[in-house]
C-alpha cells in the first residue's frame, strides 16, 4: 500500500508539472514494485523534458529491467489467484487481461522513448530499429510508423520513406497517417 502510495502521489506531482517532487517520490519505488516500470517510465518522461536524454534513457531501459518484470509478474499472478479464490475464474481471466494490456502499454511507450532519445541524439539507425519495434497492433503503432518514415528521411532513405508512407496511408486512416501522405507527396516531389 506504501508503494502505491507513493506512486500515486508520484504521478500526481508529474501531472501537475512539479518534476523534482515527482522525481523524488517515483525514484523510491523499489525494483520489486508492481509499480515500478510505470514509474521509470514518468521519470524517463520527465527527463526528456528537463533536456538529459541520457537520464531518459537509462530510466526508459529500467522498464525492461528482468527482476522487475519478474517480480511485477508474480506479484499480479498472486493477487488474481486470491481473486479466483474468492471471486471465481470469470474475475481472473478479466484481471489478467487488464494486468498484461497495462504492462504492454508500459512497454510500448518505453521503446517510443527509447527511439525519441535516440532519434534527438542522431542516432537514426537505433531509433528506426526501436520504431520497428512497435507491433501493428498497438494503439502507439501509427505514431511510431510516422515517426519512422521521418527517420528513414533522416538517414536520406527517401525511397523506402516513399514506400513506408505508401503502405502506412494506404491501410490506415488516423491523423498519422493523413500526414504520412503529405510527407510520401513531399519526398515524390523533391
Amino acid at each position: 500500500l506504501v508503494e502505491e502510495v507513493r506512486f500515486n502521489k508520484g504521478r500526481e506531482a508529474f501531472e501537475q508539472n512539479r518534476a523534482s517532487e515527482a522525481g523524488k517520490m517515483l525514484g523510491a519505488i523499489p525494483s520489486g514494485s508492481r509499480f515500478f516500470a510505470q514509474a521509470h517510465y514518468l521519470l524517463g518522461t520527465i527527463a526528456v523534458k528537463s533536456g538529459d536524454p541520457a537520464s531518459a534513457q537509462a530510466e526508459f531501459s529500467k522498464v525492461f529491467e528482468p527482476s522487475a518484470l519478474g517480480q511485477s509478474a508474480e506479484m499480479w499472478k498472486d493477487i488474481s489467484t486470491q481473486f479466483t479464490t474468492h471471486w471465481g475464474s470469470v474475475l481472473k481471466v478479466s484481471f489478467d487481461t487488464d494486468i498484461v494490456s497495462e504492462s504492454r502499454k508500459v512497454g510500448e511507450l518505453s521503446i517510443l522513448g527509447l527511439a525519441r532519445v535516440a532519434y534527438q541524439q542522431k542516432d537514426f539507425k537505433k531509433a528506426l530499429e526501436l520504431y520497428s519495434r512497435i507491433p501493428k497492433t498497438s494503439k502507439y503503432y501509427s505514431r511510431a510508423a510516422l515517426e519512422k518514415i521521418w527517420t528513414l528521411l533522416s538517414l536520406n532513405q527517401h525511397q523506402e520513406a516513399e514506400k513506408s508512407a505508401l503502405e502506412f496511408s494506404a491501410v490506415d486512416s488516423s491523423f498519422e497517417a493523413v500526414e504520412a501522405r503529405v510527407v510520401r507527396g513531399l519526398v515524390l516531389v523533391d
